[in-house]
């Protein structure tokens, strides 16, 4: 991988690699991935989850003419939000520190098998725990906004 950092950017994307992101852009910053997943969606649109095992990190493209970056999921222990390596936090202190941010807009979910999602709708990123330990993060822009960073 060559991410210049793991630095999770709410709605703007991972290191430096932004959201809106051609797929040869995305293979350029962060290499070829272990695997390819093709998921159907409606209307023909397929969206492709690039997967990187060795640095826990998965990269979705969606788009029917041209695929663009528009999610990114980690589950890399080192990974930074906002400068604090947050795989470190329990629910309470990512809660503080996503209001102490600004993001106010949370609900909560109960997963299946101990597990649960921590949702900040105005991040659009969600935490996943499974018996209180934060597993995973999910974070990304809606496909068709017109405010995609620029890379």
């Amino acid at each position: 991988m060559k991410l210049i950092n793991n630095e999770i950017k709410i709605k703007q994307g991972y290191g430096s690699l932004l959201f809106g992101a051609t797929i040869d852009h995305a293979v350029n910053v962060l290499g070829h991935p272990s695997h390819i997943e093709e998921i159907d969606g409606l209307d023909d649109d397929t969206t492709m989850a690039y997967m990187y095992d060795n640095s826990y990190l998965v990269a979705f493209f969606e788009g029917i003419d041209k695929k663009v970056l528009t999610i990114m999921e980690t589950r890399d222990p080192d990974a930074t939000l906002f400068g604090k390596q947050v795989f470190r936090f329990n629910e309470i202190e990512i809660h503080q520190l996503m209001k102490d941010k600004g993001y106010q807009e949370l609900e909560t979910e109960i997963l299946i098998r101990d597990g649960k999602r921590m949702t900040f709708e105005d991040g659009n990123i969600d935490f996943y725990f499974e018996n209180d330990r934060l597993t995973s993060i999910n974070w990304g822009i809606m496909y068709g906004e017109e405010n995609f960073p620029s890379n």
